[in-house]
């Protein structure tokens, strides 16, 4: 036989098998292995969260900064502005308290203004009227009710308009009577009647225009008729009067031509014009 093997039968030629691990030396292995993975999974995360931005955090705007906006605009005199901007602050969610205090301010900065808006159209309508501007004195006038301008204040200030432009026209209208352009002086008149139709003086100027226009009418024409029409039209008057006169000058020629035309019609006409005349008796004899 063969030599002996160190450590072994008699007789055997190889190495007896190695023995199994333990059940429990495997299972710390496998919760080795589990725990190495976690570890590898949470440093896989952590590095994409690092790469990736942070996320935008979305933060309304608090209620005292948009107050102070709604307030600058006020400053601004955007009252349209700031009312939109407090619509917006009360969807936002701001309470009912300071909402109403807003919106009083606004209120009452917009009053403010408009006062002061008015104030100024006021002093407009007077420094025009002051430099005889009458017609752009009453457009301003007319802005200032449009920015609500009282029923009583704008009467006042429309009848000191209409007092100043009849005071001016009045002046004119007595450098048109010294000048005796009666026609000039009866348009003046009637225009300070269309502003004021109970003025006395322009009812006056216009007759006065009117009589003396129909005066220098027959006086470029003489005629019995037209003295006779003349005189009954402004009885009392001296120029009525001085008709009077020219009539009797006039007398024994209309008589003449009334016997020349002999004719019922022309004794009665004669006895119209001359009820007293000289020839009187013999007309009531032929009519």
């Amino acid at each position: 036989g063969g030599a002996p093997v160190p450590g072994g039968a008699v007789g055997e030629g190889v190495a007896p098998p190695a023995r199994e691990p333990r059940s429990g030396s495997r299972w710390l292995v496998v919760v080795a292995l589990a725990a190495a993975l976690a570890v590898a999974v949470a440093a896989w995360r952590w590095n994409e969260m690092a790469s990736d931005p942070p996320a935008v955090v979305s933060v309304d705007v608090p209620h005292e900064q948009m107050a102070a906006e709604v307030r600058e605009l006020l400053g601004r005199g955007d009252f349209s502005g700031a009312r939109a901007r407090l619509g917006e602050a009360r969807e936002a969610g701001v309470d009912d308290e300071a909402h109403a205090e807003l919106a009083a301010a606004i209120d009452e900065a917009e009053a403010e203004a408009g006062a002061r808006e008015l104030e100024a159209l006021v002093a407009e309508v007077r420094a025009r009227l002051s430099r005889a501007e009458y017609e752009s004195a009453r457009q301003a006038l007319d802005k200032a009710r449009e920015a609500g301008l009282d029923d009583a204040a704008h009467a006042e200030l429309a009848a000191a308009i209409d007092e100043t432009v009849v005071a001016q026209l009045l002046a004119g209208c007595e450098e048109h009577k010294v000048g005796e352009r009666w026609e000039e002086l009866r348009q003046c008149a009637r225009r300070v009647l269309a502003l004021d139709e109970d003025h006395a003086g322009a009812r006056e100027l216009e007759v006065m225009g009117a009589r003396r226009l129909a005066w220098n009418s027959v006086e470029d024409a003489p005629s019995v008729e037209g003295y006779h029409e003349f005189k009954q039209r402004y009885r009392g008057h001296f120029l009525a009067r001085l008709a009077g006169q020219k009539l009797a000058k006039m007398e024994d020629v209309y008589w003449e031509w009334v016997e020349a035309t002999n004719t019922r019609a022309g004794y009665r006409r004669y006895l119209e014009i001359y009820p007293r005349g000289k020839y009187a008796e013999r007309a009531r004899g032929r009519t």
